[in-house]
């Protein structure tokens, strides 16, 4: 008998699909993955897949009143953001609310250097406003090469302000 964890994955043919599961007895911790209709399977560790789906996050500590309701965290790009020289890009940040947190939020970027200048589309958000802005990162021609570290900082009318780090990577164009 499978424990199943997971069910049909979107897969071109209809008759194949993804299960993961636990088998029985198993006590070394891993979960495999079987691709019905091709005979493929792949054993996984508990420990990778909890440090594969940890990998997928950037988000700060919480702000506002943390450890409460009436707290906040930032998150963004979970990987760095390769610019080439004189050239910019844009990326995502979000304002993630706690279900009692009902403040505006100021916020502000910090770049490295004048080389890298970074700008967001809002600088606060308010309790109304949805959590999602914009930060557009131009990249001088000048720029060093390498990665870069901006900050994204969130200060709450109240409370504690959180910050994120966002990576870049300059690149020669």
């Amino acid at each position: 008998m499978k424990h199943v964890f997971g069910g049909a994955a979107a897969l071109p043919d209809p008759a194949r699909r993804l299960l993961l599961y636990l088998p029985p007895g198993n006590d070394a911790g891993q979960i495999f993955i079987e691709h019905t209709g091709n005979d493929m399977r792949y054993g996984l560790s508990l420990a990778a897949l909890v440090a594969a789906l940890a990998v997928g996050c950037n988000k700060s500590p919480e702000g506002g009143t943390p450890g409460t309701n009436s707290a906040f965290t930032i998150s963004g790009p979970s990987t760095s953001t390769t610019i080439k020289q004189d050239n910019s890009e844009s990326v995502k940040v979000t304002l993630n609310r706690g279900k009692d947190f009902k403040q505006n939020v100021k916020l502000a970027v910090a770049g490295p250097s004048d080389k890298v200048k970074a700008e967001l589309n809002k600088t606060s958000v308010t309790a109304a406003d949805p959590g999602e802005v914009v930060l557009k990162i131009s990249v001088a021609k000048d720029a060093p090469l390498g990665e870069q570290i901006l900050k994204v900082t969130g200060t709450p009318e109240g409370g504690t302000a959180t910050e994120i780090p966002v990576k870049i990577v300059v690149a020669a164009p």
